[in-house]
């Protein structure tokens, strides 16, 4: 069974919160971020250029699809297509969101800091994005 590890954000209405997350999380791509040389992010950080971070190598296979399994509701949009399963140790430290399923030619929609996975071989997670609508 995966471990589910919830990332948070906060926007305002719930209907444009529900529109926004059914627009930028349909076919998005995911990665993550290793806390192996971890230096911070930077505002001009791209796909293609970020020397404060790097992603992690110590998961099977290459970005992860982002598939929603229905339009969000109530702020909040799930996913069952998010698997990371690992076959190295690593600390994982964040996520990124892009359109490209590899490489670094496309653009970088979102970074996302303050996972603290400490993911060991054979170890599953599945990544999902939990909007909360005050």
């Amino acid at each position: 069974m995966a471990e589910t590890i919830y990332t948070q954000g906060t926007l305002y209405p719930s209907a444009i919160s529900n529109l926004i997350l059914d627009i930028l999380y349909t076919g998005a791509w995911v990665d993550l971020i290793t806390a192996d040389e971890f230096e911070g992010v930077r505002r001009s950080d791209t796909l293609a250029v970020h020397p404060g971070w790097k992603t992690s190598t110590a998961f099977i296979g290459d970005r992860k699809q982002w598939t929603a399994t229905g339009p969000a509701a109530d702020g909040i949009i799930t996913n069952d297509r998010c698997l990371f399963e690992f076959d190295d140790y690593d600390e994982i430290v964040g996520a990124i969101y892009t359109g490209v399923p590899s490489g670094d030619d496309g653009i970088l929609f979102w970074l996302h800091l303050g996972l603290n996975w400490k993911a060991q071989p054979g170890e599953i997670y599945q990544l999902r994005w939990r909007f909360t609508v005050p």
